[in-house]
């Protein structure tokens, strides 16, 4: 169950994969937790923008690594920190960053296009992406008042697509062989979700 939480529970982090500023969590859902960015949250992406592993399954336009956007890890966190949440794992009395979610919001259509990324190996697996997955979504509906959601991921992904299933997304298109990575070309697969649909009834 999600639960949405005030800003007051800093943790001191002590882990290779965290940054050194204090987090604060915003929804929690077991172990994991969505918190806003902090100040050390550029180092995250340029070093997770940097796995040309974890950019080759995703399903995003967006997410190549940043000089092919000629953007500064600095300058993409101003443009998405009101729209991404830092993917937390919560572990003995810290927040340990391992990923990201957030929306594109289509205000005038009420409409978001989800994405998330568990970018630290070591935390994949592990029912972090979909709490994650289920406090976006319940972010976009109850918060953020949208209509629908959309999403894109590549068809190599299965594991991606079982646990958008398992939040109510169903496939809606694909395009055909759209994506490439190292193993060739795959669809990208097209997927949504009505604010009708959720919650799903498996939940």
């Amino acid at each position: 169950m999600t639960h949405m939480i005030n800003f007051d529970w800093p943790r001191t982090m002590a882990s290779a994969v965290a940054p050194l500023a204090p987090l604060h969590p915003s929804f929690v859902d077991g172990t994991t937790a969505l918190c806003p960015f902090n100040d050390d949250t550029p180092k995250l992406f340029e070093r997770w923008f940097a796995d040309q592993e974890l950019i080759g399954v995703m399903g995003d336009w967006e997410f190549l690594p940043l000089p092919y956007y000629d953007q500064t890890p600095e300058e993409f966190v101003r443009r998405t920190r009101r729209s991404t949440w830092l993917v937390c794992a919560r572990e003995n009395e810290s927040l340990i960053p391992i990923g990201y979610t957030g929306l594109y919001v289509q205000s005038r259509h009420r409409v978001g296009i989800l994405r998330l990324a568990i970018a630290e190996p070591k935390y994949r697996r592990q029912g972090h992406g979909l709490r994650a997955t289920r406090m976006a979504i319940d972010w976009a509906f109850q918060s953020l008042d949208l209509f629908t959601l959309h999403l894109s991921v590549t068809a190599a992904n299965q594991s991606a697509i079982e646990l958008y299933r398992g939040c109510g997304f169903r496939e809606c298109g694909r395009y055909q062989l759209s994506r490439f990575s190292r193993d060739g070309r795959s669809d990208e697969v097209l997927m949504e979700l009505m604010r009708s649909d959720w919650p799903p009834a498996n939940r």
